[in-house]
């Protein structure tokens, strides 16, 4: 008799890498199906009890994820490939990754599924969710692999001589680059074998994402679907008319706030519908070959990306960070205002006035305005809202970090944090606590028109620039345009702030003997 080989399936997990091409985990579940004569089977968990409470997602990022797992799970049909969406039975964070796990090994039993296929995350609460699966997954026979994805080049192959990881980002590129240049860019470059191709067109994801929307009064869910489009084919198109339309002047025009010269390719990034290794590859060839020369525009864009691949290294090497803690420990206890929140009323009360935009400096006002509205701010104008937040109000990065998790549309934990905190000089600057942006000279320089003011701040529609720019000082009939004052004295408050940060730095440096 004939023994008939036993046939195994195997789950991919999709989680943030939402995107059939380019896929490590997918091609990999693919080819151990297709040797052990089985299918494969995309796993999607849908936990609005994950994404809100323990990601802590807005709906602006909740909303584009849901829509962008549509798009997936209709370009896995038809190739064949079925998409199980599965909501947790966990009612709190507190049971939530052990009932996962459970779930998990149990969903692979019903599907007959001997393998799971992921790619690699490594904030904080999804290591932790990986190592409560696996350990379940282990204890019931079941394999499991992880894969490479988030990363140009993996986590711990860019090291100093001496093997520690960088703290600086200069350094860190420099070695970046040196690997890439070495190595290459190493890119899954085929798509999963396709079984039974499915002419059946599946209907868009509904889901009760749970959200108040009173905390969203301004919020037009339709513009932000124009504005972010789902799906890895939006991605790449918008990578290649970026490339081919905008990028030559990026270095500059990213910075002008009306200019509109940033690539939006964040939101596909940060949920996995396009590759960071594919957009530097594609840049790299825009750029013929090189990475340290040539465009200046294809450059910056490179450097920026190699950010975003930093901070992913900086939160592997450092897990304190994903923790919440600062980077940098001296700066951990600083004085700062409004930590814990509701405990000191001033605090609170300008903490408000910086979330809805009402702190008297015009593009701190607008910025705030625009995130609320639309869900996106530039990455300059984020920085001079993170700065003025903690350097002229003194309040602590965490509570901004916050907030911009409710709003931002392309929320990434790494991204998100290492932005806040070297804009808060608790992270990685070998700098840190001199920079502090001047609101008024970021304004005038890079808004010098008022456009992008008069765009989202109606009380100012009417008025000119220069005067736009500080109205309190330059505007005679001040009080008649219904625009609040200033709510602190920039000149005043970053003599304060530097006295602050020489303080804990002093502190730190001054260890008693042993």
């Amino acid at each position: 008799m004939v023994k008939v080989a036993a046939v195994e399936n195997a789950f991919v997990w999709f989680r943030n890498d939402l995107r059939v091409t380019h896929n490590p985990a997918l091609l990999a579940a693919s080819q151990y199906s297709a040797t052990h004569g089985g299918r494969v089977y995309a796993l999607l968990v849908t936990s609005p009890l994950e994404w809100r409470s323990i990601h802590n997602w807005g709906l602006p990022k909740a909303s584009y994820y849901v829509r962008t797992v549509s798009v997936l799970r209709r370009e896995l049909s038809k190739r064949g490939i079925e998409m199980l969406l599965h909501t947790p039975t966990a009612k709190n964070a507190t049971e939530y990754y052990k009932a996962l796990a459970s779930e998990i090994v149990q969903l692979c039993k019903s599907q007959n599924c001997s393998a799971v296929y992921m790619n690699a995350e490594y904030d904080g609460v999804a290591l932790e969710r990986d190592a409560a699966v696996a350990s379940a997954l282990d204890t019931a026979g079941i394999l499991h692999h992880t894969t490479h994805d988030q990363c140009v080049v993996p986590v711990g192959k860019v090291l100093t001589q001496s093997g520690t990881p960088y703290k600086v980002f200069s350094q860190f590129k420099k070695t970046w680059i040196r690997y890439i240049e070495e190595h290459g860019l190493d890119m899954i470059d085929s798509e999963p074998t396709e079984i039974e191709k499915s002419s059946t067109i599946l209907p868009d994801i509904e889901l009760d994402l749970g959200y108040d929307m009173h905390e969203y009064p301004n919020w037009d869910l339709n513009a932000l679907h124009t504005t972010f489009p789902a799906g890895e084919t939006e991605a790449r198109k918008r990578l290649h008319e970026f490339l081919q339309k905008s990028v030559s002047g990026y270095h500059e025009d990213r910075n002008h706030f009306m200019e509109g010269g940033a690539s939006k390719l964040s939101a596909p990034l940060a949920v996995g519908a396009i590759s960071l290794t594919e957009c530097l590859l594609a840049a790299r060839i825009a750029n013929k070959g090189a990475l340290n020369s040539g465009s200046p525009g294809l450059l910056t864009w490179m450097s920026e990306l190699c950010w975003r691949d930093f901070y992913r290294h900086v939160l592997f090497h450092f897990p304190h960070v994903g923790r919440g803690a600062s980077f940098r420990p001296e700066f951990e206890h600083l004085s700062w205002r409004g930590w814990p929140p509701n405990i000191e009323p001033a605090a609170e009360e300008h903490f408000q006035a910086w979330c809805e935009g009402r702190t008297g400096y015009p593009i701190v006002d607008a910025a705030m305005r625009q995130l609320r509205r639309e869900g996106w701010l530039c990455n300059r104008l984020r920085m001079v809202v993170a700065m003025f937040l903690t350097k002229d109000l003194r309040i602590h990065w965490r509570r901004g970090e916050q907030h911009f998790n409710q709003f931002l549309v392309d929320y990434d934990f790494s991204s998100n944090n290492g932005g806040w905190q070297w804009s808060a000089s608790t992270g990685t600057d070998a700098q840190p606590y001199f920079r502090i942006f001047n609101p008024l000279l970021q304004s005038e320089k890079f808004d010098p028109s008022g456009d992008y003011i008069r765009r989202y701040v109606d009380e100012l529609s009417k008025v000119s620039a220069p005067s736009i720019h500080d109205p309190f000082k330059r505007c005679k009939g001040f009080d008649q345009l219904k625009y609040p004052r200033p709510i602190v004295d920039h000149s005043k408050v970053k003599e304060q702030v530097l006295a602050l940060f020489t303080a804990a730095t002093t502190v730190t440096t001054k260890r008693p003997a042993d």
